[in-house]
């Protein structure tokens, strides 16, 4: 039972912190806002991923999975969306004082959220993938097939909080060289935003491409 769920906490975390667009959005978000002001976003991708663990539970994961058309499409969908969460990182107001910031910065894009964390996962063909492989290959094996799913359910959950609030500590960590950035100079700290916020397109065109 141990080296089960040892296999079980190590597959989940390959496959769920491992470098991706999520967990670099996750990485973007901590350095370009703050930690605390990204936990929306990352609350809405757990919650989409208990969203998903109930769809692979109820069968939707093998249903995408063997529908090439709805996997293709879930995944250019996923693709478009990500797109929209980098263009609204790169065009977000400044983490500065309001009053340091002209009307215009005031009024632009509030950073990704928890609705954008949420959808994000809800249409990512990649975390309906992992969790029909990690269901499917690396389960918990207990008494009765509810009892084995709830536990590893709880687990993938357990396991995702931590990794994904580490990749979101991971960029909080250079927030205060960025909040310096922002205050000696907002011109370039927005050009660095948005340089950050490419280099998440660069990395969502890569995990298509492959």
């Amino acid at each position: 039972m141990q080296e089960q769920v040892i296999l079980l906490i190590s597959t989940t975390a390959l496959l769920l912190g491992s470098p991706g667009p999520v967990p670099i959005s996750l990485a973007i978000n901590g350095m370009c806002f703050g930690v605390r002001e990204s936990l929306g976003y990352l609350f809405g991708i757990l919650t989409g991923l208990v969203w998903v663990m109930l769809s692979t539970s109820v069968g939707l994961a093998l249903v995408i999975e063997t529908m090439p058309h709805v996997s293709r499409a879930l995944q250019y969908l996923a693709f478009a969306y990500l797109m929209y969460v980098a263009y609204k990182i790169a065009k977000a107001p400044l983490p500065m004082p309001k009053e340091q910031l002209t009307s215009k910065e005031q009024t632009g894009d509030p950073h990704p959220g928890f609705l954008d964390g949420f959808t994000l996962n809800l249409i990512n063909p990649k975390a309906y993938a992992a969790m029909l492989a990690i269901f499917s290959s690396v389960s918990l094996s207990l008494e009765s097939q509810v009892t084995s799913m709830t536990y590893t359910a709880t687990t993938c959950l357990l396991v995702a909080i931590v990794v994904d609030s580490a990749w979101l500590v991971l960029g909080g960590l250079a927030k205060p060289w960025f909040s310096r950035v922002v205050v000696d100079s907002p011109e370039r700290a927005m050009r660095i935003k948005q340089l950050f916020a490419f280099s998440l397109v660069l990395v969502v065109v890569y995990s298509v491409v492959i």
